[in-house]
Protein backbone atom coordinates (compact mmCIF):
# COMPACT_ATOMS: atom_id res chain seq x y z
CA UNK A 1 0.00 0.00 0.00
CA UNK A 2 0.88 3.26 -0.72
CA UNK A 3 1.49 6.42 1.60
CA UNK A 4 -1.90 8.19 0.56
CA UNK A 5 -4.11 4.70 0.87
CA UNK A 6 -2.45 4.11 4.41
CA UNK A 7 -3.67 7.41 5.36
CA UNK A 8 -7.09 6.90 4.14
CA UNK A 9 -6.98 3.56 6.13
CA UNK A 10 -6.06 5.43 8.86
CA UNK A 11 -8.90 7.99 8.88
CA UNK A 12 -11.33 5.39 8.15
CA UNK A 13 -10.62 3.47 11.34
CA UNK A 14 -10.29 6.68 13.81
CA UNK A 15 -11.85 6.84 16.92
CA UNK A 16 -12.88 9.81 18.46
CA UNK A 17 -12.98 8.90 21.84
CA UNK A 18 -10.03 6.48 21.47
CA UNK A 19 -7.76 9.23 20.60
CA UNK A 20 -9.11 11.53 23.42
CA UNK A 21 -8.33 8.74 26.16
CA UNK A 22 -4.75 8.10 24.31
CA UNK A 23 -4.25 11.54 24.15
CA UNK A 24 -3.77 11.77 27.38
CA UNK A 25 -1.42 9.04 27.95
CA UNK A 26 1.07 9.88 24.71
CA UNK A 27 1.37 13.50 25.14
CA UNK A 28 2.10 13.49 21.16
CA UNK A 29 2.17 17.37 19.54
CA UNK A 30 0.98 15.88 16.47
CA UNK A 31 -2.33 15.72 15.21
CA UNK A 32 -3.72 11.90 16.43
CA UNK A 33 -7.07 9.91 14.88
CA UNK A 34 -7.66 7.89 17.64
CA UNK A 35 -6.54 4.21 15.46
CA UNK A 36 -6.00 1.04 17.35
CA UNK A 37 -2.67 -0.58 17.17
CA UNK A 38 -3.62 -3.52 15.66
CA UNK A 39 -4.57 -2.04 13.26
CA UNK A 40 -1.91 0.29 12.66
CA UNK A 41 0.53 -3.06 12.69
CA UNK A 42 -1.75 -4.51 9.90
CA UNK A 43 -1.60 -1.55 7.32
CA UNK A 44 2.29 -0.93 8.56
CA UNK A 45 2.54 -5.05 7.20
CA UNK A 46 0.79 -3.77 3.89
CA UNK A 47 3.38 -0.60 3.29
CA UNK A 48 5.68 -0.82 0.40
CA UNK A 49 9.26 0.50 0.25
CA UNK A 50 8.45 3.91 -0.66
CA UNK A 51 6.49 4.66 2.98
CA UNK A 52 10.35 5.37 3.85
CA UNK A 53 10.42 8.65 2.12
CA UNK A 54 7.43 9.36 3.33
CA UNK A 55 6.65 12.40 5.74
CA UNK A 56 3.99 11.89 8.08
CA UNK A 57 1.47 14.31 9.41
CA UNK A 58 -0.25 12.24 11.56
CA UNK A 59 0.97 10.67 15.26
CA UNK A 60 -0.70 7.22 13.53
CA UNK A 61 1.64 7.67 11.08
CA UNK A 62 4.75 7.81 12.50
CA UNK A 63 3.65 4.64 14.23
CA UNK A 64 2.73 2.97 10.70
CA UNK A 65 6.14 4.02 10.19
CA UNK A 66 8.75 2.75 12.82
CA UNK A 67 6.24 -0.58 12.24
CA UNK A 68 7.15 -0.71 8.60
CA UNK A 69 10.75 0.27 9.03
CA UNK A 70 11.54 -2.68 11.57
CA UNK A 71 9.99 -4.95 8.97
CA UNK A 72 11.67 -3.40 5.71
CA UNK A 73 15.13 -2.70 7.04
CA UNK A 74 15.33 -6.60 8.70
CA UNK A 75 19.52 -6.28 8.81
CA UNK A 76 21.25 -4.18 11.90
CA UNK A 77 22.99 -1.76 9.12
CA UNK A 78 20.21 -0.88 7.50
CA UNK A 79 17.79 -0.38 9.76
CA UNK A 80 20.40 2.22 11.54
CA UNK A 81 20.81 3.68 8.56
CA UNK A 82 17.13 4.99 8.28
CA UNK A 83 16.71 5.28 12.02
CA UNK A 84 17.54 8.77 11.90
CA UNK A 85 14.93 10.07 9.65
CA UNK A 86 12.35 7.79 11.91
CA UNK A 87 13.38 9.35 14.96
CA UNK A 88 13.02 12.78 13.73
CA UNK A 89 9.35 12.87 13.69
CA UNK A 90 9.12 11.26 16.86
CA UNK A 91 8.16 13.34 19.84
CA UNK A 92 6.85 10.47 22.06
CA UNK A 93 7.90 7.66 23.91
CA UNK A 94 5.10 5.48 22.38
CA UNK A 95 6.35 5.81 19.31
CA UNK A 96 9.22 4.57 20.22
CA UNK A 97 8.92 1.91 22.26
CA UNK A 98 5.82 -0.07 20.43
CA UNK A 99 7.54 -0.03 16.82
CA UNK A 100 10.80 -0.77 18.94
CA UNK A 101 9.35 -4.27 19.80
CA UNK A 102 8.93 -5.51 16.23
CA UNK A 103 12.14 -4.47 14.47
CA UNK A 104 13.54 -7.69 13.31
CA UNK A 105 17.05 -6.63 13.50
CA UNK A 106 17.36 -7.24 16.60
CA UNK A 107 16.59 -11.11 16.61
CA UNK A 108 18.65 -11.30 13.25
CA UNK A 109 21.39 -9.32 14.36
CA UNK A 110 22.14 -8.88 17.79
CA UNK A 111 25.19 -8.31 17.97
CA UNK A 112 25.56 -6.14 15.38
CA UNK A 113 22.71 -4.00 16.22
CA UNK A 114 24.86 -3.60 19.70
CA UNK A 115 27.44 -2.20 17.96
CA UNK A 116 25.27 0.78 16.89
CA UNK A 117 23.61 1.50 19.89
CA UNK A 118 26.26 3.81 22.05
CA UNK A 119 25.90 6.18 19.20
CA UNK A 120 22.09 6.46 20.19
CA UNK A 121 22.21 6.36 23.54
CA UNK A 122 24.74 9.16 24.37
CA UNK A 123 23.06 11.65 21.73
CA UNK A 124 22.06 14.52 23.43
CA UNK A 125 18.10 14.31 21.11
CA UNK A 126 15.83 12.35 23.89
CA UNK A 127 14.28 10.37 22.21
CA UNK A 128 17.65 9.29 20.50
CA UNK A 129 18.86 8.03 23.58
CA UNK A 130 15.19 6.87 24.38
CA UNK A 131 15.53 4.65 21.43
CA UNK A 132 18.81 3.07 22.47
CA UNK A 133 17.62 2.83 26.41
CA UNK A 134 14.54 0.40 25.44
CA UNK A 135 16.65 -1.36 22.49
CA UNK A 136 19.18 -2.32 25.65
CA UNK A 137 15.92 -4.44 27.18
CA UNK A 138 16.58 -7.01 24.51
CA UNK A 139 20.18 -7.65 25.73
CA UNK A 140 19.09 -8.18 29.31
CA UNK A 141 20.81 -11.53 29.74
CA UNK A 142 23.91 -13.32 31.71
CA UNK A 143 26.58 -12.57 28.68
CA UNK A 144 25.35 -8.84 28.59
CA UNK A 145 24.29 -7.57 31.75
CA UNK A 146 27.30 -6.09 32.87
CA UNK A 147 27.27 -3.91 29.70
CA UNK A 148 23.94 -3.20 30.27
CA UNK A 149 24.25 -1.70 33.90
CA UNK A 150 27.14 0.46 32.45
CA UNK A 151 26.05 1.72 29.70
CA UNK A 152 22.97 3.42 31.63
CA UNK A 153 25.14 3.87 34.64
CA UNK A 154 26.88 6.48 32.09
CA UNK A 155 23.87 8.28 30.39
CA UNK A 156 23.61 11.72 31.37
CA UNK A 157 20.93 11.97 33.39
CA UNK A 158 18.14 14.55 33.49
CA UNK A 159 15.72 13.65 30.52
CA UNK A 160 12.42 12.91 31.44
CA UNK A 161 11.94 9.83 28.95
CA UNK A 162 15.54 8.77 28.98
CA UNK A 163 15.02 8.58 32.84
CA UNK A 164 12.11 6.33 32.61
CA UNK A 165 13.30 3.77 30.02
CA UNK A 166 16.75 3.25 32.29
CA UNK A 167 14.64 2.83 35.06
CA UNK A 168 12.29 0.57 33.72
CA UNK A 169 14.96 -1.15 32.57
CA UNK A 170 16.83 -1.57 35.66
CA UNK A 171 13.61 -3.23 37.52
CA UNK A 172 13.23 -5.69 34.45
CA UNK A 173 17.06 -6.63 34.63
CA UNK A 174 16.22 -7.31 38.50
CA UNK A 175 14.06 -9.73 38.26
CA UNK A 176 17.00 -12.06 36.96
CA UNK A 177 20.20 -10.40 38.06
CA UNK A 178 18.90 -8.38 41.44
CA UNK A 179 22.36 -8.37 43.01
CA UNK A 180 23.53 -6.70 40.36
CA UNK A 181 21.17 -4.24 39.74
CA UNK A 182 20.86 -3.78 43.85
CA UNK A 183 24.81 -3.18 43.92
CA UNK A 184 24.98 -0.24 40.76
CA UNK A 185 21.62 0.96 43.25
CA UNK A 186 23.44 0.61 45.89
CA UNK A 187 26.59 2.62 45.18
CA UNK A 188 24.75 6.01 43.98
CA UNK A 189 25.39 4.97 40.12
CA UNK A 190 22.09 6.24 39.27
CA UNK A 191 20.59 9.68 39.62
CA UNK A 192 18.12 9.82 42.93
CA UNK A 193 15.33 10.22 40.29
CA UNK A 194 16.39 6.95 38.64
CA UNK A 195 16.84 4.90 41.85
CA UNK A 196 13.52 6.05 43.01
CA UNK A 197 11.65 4.69 40.21
CA UNK A 198 13.84 1.81 39.24
CA UNK A 199 12.83 0.62 43.13
CA UNK A 200 9.29 1.67 42.23
CA UNK A 201 8.85 -0.34 39.41
CA UNK A 202 10.55 -2.91 41.19
CA UNK A 203 8.34 -2.87 44.05
CA UNK A 204 5.48 -3.03 41.28
CA UNK A 205 6.56 -5.95 39.90
CA UNK A 206 4.94 -9.37 40.30
CA UNK A 207 8.26 -11.23 39.70
CA UNK A 208 10.30 -10.02 42.75
CA UNK A 209 9.98 -11.58 46.07
CA UNK A 210 8.32 -9.39 48.70
CA UNK A 211 11.41 -9.81 50.59
CA UNK A 212 14.09 -8.19 48.03
CA UNK A 213 11.10 -4.92 47.75
CA UNK A 214 11.81 -4.53 51.32
CA UNK A 215 15.34 -4.26 51.04
CA UNK A 216 14.91 -1.81 48.23
CA UNK A 217 12.48 0.77 49.78
CA UNK A 218 14.97 0.22 52.87
CA UNK A 219 17.93 1.49 50.44
CA UNK A 220 15.82 4.78 49.90
CA UNK A 221 15.18 5.50 53.43
CA UNK A 222 19.66 5.17 53.79
CA UNK A 223 21.20 8.58 54.36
Amino acid sequence: MTFSEIRQELINNAEEEFKNFTAKIVLTKMPMLGVRTPTVKKLAKEADESYLTSAPHYYEEVLVYGFALGRLKPRAKELFENLPRYLGFVDSWAAIDSPLSGMKAFKKEKEQCLSYIDDYLYDEREYFARFAAVALFNYIDETHIDGVIERYATVTAGRYYVDMAIAWGLSIAAVDFYDKVYAALKEGRFSDFITRKAVSKCRDSFRIPSERKKELKELLQKP
